[in-house]
């Protein structure tokens, strides 16, 4: 068995996913071998997973043993403060407090003019990509629950209370995640 992880689903680059799907179908026909390799939907490319299974197809009908390879589950990240990712982790005023223990640190962050530094630091950076949802994708984050909720709805995303009570995501989240004097977890699928 061949196992690999191929960067095609990932990819906006038609011309690299081609080059991809050329090289894994020569490996498929000319190996011998079963060959698995990653398959999944991401949003800059959300239907490349299904031009990847259409190729599998067609080298299972030549003759290949091709499988896609899926998670059974969304793969996910869990953001909040008390964890190694979340959304101010770029700013200078959070770096101050990463040596700080987790209880220090939610003190420290109930300073109201620490947290408008930091406010204002979230606000004015903004960075691409997967960095970006874990930064201020509020349409992508959803509060953890118990049990997990792995495949929840855009209605339960965070991003609508911000408009409804007239913060902006930044409050909002910083907020959120020091609710009720205690630090939440917020769950982002990738």
């Amino acid at each position: 068995m061949i196992q690999l992880i191929s960067d095609a689903y990932q990819s906006t680059d038609d011309d690299l996913v081609s080059r991809e799907i050329e090289l894994l179908g020569r490996i498929a026909a000319e190996v011998g071998r079963p060959l698995s390799f990653t398959v999944q939907q991401i949003d800059d490319a959300p239907d490349r997973f299904r031009e990847l299974l259409a190729a599998i197809d067609g080298w299972n009908h030549a003759g290949a043993d091709v499988e896609a390879q899926v998670a059974v589950r969304p793969i996910g990240v869990l953001i909040g403060l008390q964890a190694t990712v979340n959304p101010f982790m770029f700013c200078p005023s959070y770096q101050s407090l990463r040596p700080l223990d987790h209880e220090e640190r939610m003190i420290r962050l109930r300073d109201p003019g620490l947290r408008r530094r930091l406010l204002d630091e979230h606000a004015t950076s903004s960075p691409s990509g997967f960095v970006g949802i874990l930064h201020s994708g509020c349409h992508r984050m959803y509060p953890l629950s118990d049990p997990p909720d792995y495949e929840p709805t855009p209605a339960d995303d965070i991003a609508a209370p911000t408009t409804a009570v007239g913060e902006t995501p930044d409050q909002f989240l910083s907020d959120l995640l020091l609710d009720d004097g205690r630090s939440r977890l917020l769950y982002i699928p990738s």
